[in-house]
């Protein structure tokens, strides 16, 4: 194992602490918590899960500006989805988009439609 795989610190103390909040939040947003060492004998296998986690967790879209949430209708190819954290999708005012549920995620190409009522400020 080389020492790469120990952990060591390669960076000034700010960065290094920086870099590891950084990562920290990453990983518990994107992949689930998990976390791989690349010494892993299995890690081919580790990074393939990792991959279907970032994919699935990234399908957002962002909207261009901040709708009444009542009003917000989806389609995906022409089929309307329902407002539903699995099998539909879910407003997330904080990223001002739209997330797609595990079980609704758009096939590659599919038309994707968000309709809303804006908010007047």
């Amino acid at each position: 194992m080389g020492k790469y795989c120990r952990g060591e610190r390669f960076f000034a103390p700010t960065l290094t602490y920086w870099f590891c909040f950084c990562y920290n939040e990453v990983v518990n947003e994107v992949c689930n918590g998990r976390v791989y060492s690349i010494c892993d004998g299995r890690w081919g296998e580790r990074l393939g899960e990792l991959a279907v986690d970032v994919w699935n967790s990234t399908v957002q879209y962002h909207l261009s500006r901040i709708p009444e949430p009542d009003t917000i209708y989806v389609t995906v190819d022409g089929k309307p989805l329902s407002n539903d954290t699995v099998n539909g999708y879910q407003y997330d005012p904080i990223h001002n988009s739209i997330k797609f549920g595990p079980d609704a995620l758009p096939p590659e190409g599919a038309e994707i439609e968000v309709e809303y009522e804006a908010k007047c400020f």
